[in-house]
């Protein structure tokens, strides 16, 4: 890889051969350590959103399962996750996955009966967390709002669709 832009992002809830996308995530995130419990892998592949490839080779995923959120209201939200192969992380490639993963389940909300008002996501990798840029109260590429920690001393941002009511 050279740039983000010679990476290829596929949209897996419109793929035409969404269950190979899974099937690589599962061999892509063992092979990398990241998720190593079968019960895990195969409820995660379920949740992809989005994965990228440089060439044929699987370098990032990202996923999203519905919940609905006790600190907000009760409110429907996808809860957001992405992993990217620790040797393609570049600038603007985490962007460019995210932004293209919370366009898709902004789309997607539009049709769901619960009416999700956005995506909550917990910060794990302590990298993201520890600096000014990220710790400020509000994301501004991605217009995600921090609120709050988890009981791990995670930070927990949001990110609310257009038109989201609390």
């Amino acid at each position: 890889m050279k740039s983000v832009k010679d990476i290829r992002l596929v949209n897996v809830l419109e793929a035409s051969h969404p269950e190979d996308h899974r099937t690589q995530a599962i061999a892509f995130w063992k092979s990398k350590k990241a998720i190593l419990k079968e019960a895990v892998l195969k409820q995660r592949a379920s949740e992809l959103v989005m994965v990228a490839y440089d060439g044929e080779t699987l370098i990032a995923t990202s996923t999203a399962a519905k919940s609905k959120v006790k600190l907000l209201n009760n409110n429907w939200l996808y809860q957001y996750r992405c992993f990217i192969d620790p040797d393609f992380r570049v600038i603007g490639f985490d962007y460019h996955l995210t932004q293209q993963s919370l366009n898709t389940l902004e789309a997607v909300a539009q049709q769901d009966a619960d009416h999700p008002i956005g995506v909550i996501t917990i910060i794990e990798n302590p990298r993201l967390y520890n600096n000014k840029v990220n710790d400020a109260a509000v994301w501004r590429s991605y217009k995600m709002y921090f609120i709050g920690y988890n009981t791990k001393g995670q930070p927990i941002r949001v990110y609310y669709f257009k038109g989201a009511m609390i």
